[in-house]
């Protein structure tokens, strides 16, 4: 039997269950657009009433602002906090005949932070700035930084800059080893009439490793007066060896003056271990 349409506009009888609720759907469209609507927005309502009814306790808590305190203080151990600045000390100059000296100290008040690759130089009152030294700082150290200047400074408006610097974290089960490079046995020899004087000392290498340069930093004072700063460099220290150094000053150091020398060496970088053979 063949069916067919009343009208143009009257589809065809169909059997398929799917077909009719696809057909219904289409004629109720905008029906089903205003339920679904409806419902959804039923729906978040409930939701955002349950939030709030669960919240309302929290609120009412008298020590909820204390319990957040306490959150957010345990919180601040997950926090990278950055590091402290380098504490610069003031600078102390000493006149020569050849120039003067400048002294300060750095100290690194980090406990959880190396300070590494430390460049700097002086400033002087003209603008002129000394050449540029290089250190590294471990956590709570301080260490003298030097520089010298050509000409005669009375020390006035002298600064000492921070041209660059690199901060490692230092972790504690990863310490950094103490530097085993010490300078022993150290003495003062001031010549007849001051002149000249000689800083003396055996350079201990008790690393297990060498080290192709090695700077030494002398300091001489007469009480707290600064008298004299000196520098040298020690080439190819390796492990386990002891080295006699002298330092040495052409102008007077009064008597009772004493020395104090400091050593440091970069064992960050390959380039200038000296592995054993």
């Amino acid at each position: 039997m063949t069916f067919l349409p009343k009208n143009d506009f009257e589809p065809l009888p169909v059997t398929s269950w799917r077909m009719r609720v696809d057909y219904w759907v289409l004629t109720h469209f905008s029906q089903v657009r205003r339920w679904l609507i409806i419902c959804l927005s039923a729906v978040s309502v409930l939701l955002y009433g349950w939030a709030v009814w669960q919240a309302l306790p929290i609120l009412r808590d008298p020590n909820l602002v204390n319990r957040i305190a306490s959150e957010v203080e345990n919180m601040k151990l997950f926090i990278p906090t950055p590091p402290q600045p380098l504490d610069i000390g003031e600078v102390s100059t000493a006149s020569h005949s050849y120039g003067t000296d400048f002294l300060a100290t750095i100290t690194n008040p980090n406990d959880n932070r190396l300070a590494d690759e430390v460049r700097y130089n002086f400033i002087l009152a003209d603008g002129t700035s000394t050449p540029e030294q290089q250190l590294w700082l471990q956590p709570y150290e301080t260490r003298y930084a030097s520089g010298y200047s050509l000409g005669q400074d009375n020390g006035e408006g002298v600064q000492l800059r921070i041209t660059h610097l690199r901060w490692r974290k230092v972790y504690e089960n990863q310490p950094v080893p103490v530097l085993g490079i010490k300078a022993s046995d150290v003495s003062l020899d001031i010549g007849a009439s001051g002149q000249p004087t000689r800083a003396n000392f055996n350079l201990q290498n008790n690393d297990s490793v060498g080290y192709k340069l090695v700077k030494i930093i002398a300091v001489v004072r007469n009480g707290s007066q600064l008298v004299a700063v000196g520098t040298l460099e020690v080439n190819d220290l390796i492990s386990g060896e002891t080295r006699s150094s002298t330092l040495t000053w052409y102008d007077p150091v009064p008597a009772g003056s004493q020395v104090e020398v400091q050593v440091l060496s970069d064992s960050f970088y390959r380039s200038n271990v000296l592995l054993p053979t």
